[in-house]
């Protein structure tokens, strides 16, 4: 029923916003995003894109396992890594799809005012990483 289908987006809708958080870390403009580029790289977190470029470099990956201290040490490297790796590309792709997903589930409910706003929720949110 329709409670299914909003927890649904809601569950898209929250995954995408985390994804474009991590996004903006790396791509956002201070001023814009009311936090400094690169705050969830500096106190450690582990975010979509650096996930991503784990995945995509193998090498940093068993580096970074074998020697957890480098994750603190090595901030310029990974910033350079997950930029050349293009994992702001695909975290930018991966918010889209959620997003589409999101208005997929969507068209599954009665339009009206609530269908509208989550709508347009849904596309303020991706049309930060544009």
């Amino acid at each position: 029923g329709s409670v299914e289908v909003l927890g649904r987006v809601g569950l898209h809708l929250g995954t995408a916003f985390q994804v474009v958080d991590d996004l903006l870390d790396i791509r956002g403009e201070p001023q814009l995003t009311g936090k400094g580029v690169w705050v969830d790289l500096e106190e450690g977190k582990l975010t979509w894109p650096l996930l991503v470029m784990l995945e995509r470099c193998p090498e940093l990956h068993r580096e970074l396992c074998a020697q957890p201290e480098l994750f603190g040490q090595s901030q310029a490297r990974l910033r350079k890594q997950v930029l050349a790796c293009q994992a702001d590309e695909a975290t930018a792709a991966f918010a889209q799809e959620l997003a589409a997903t999101a208005h997929h589930e969507l068209g599954q409910l009665p339009k009206g005012p609530a269908h509208h706003a989550l709508s347009t929720l849904v596309d303020t949110l991706v049309s930060r990483v544009r």
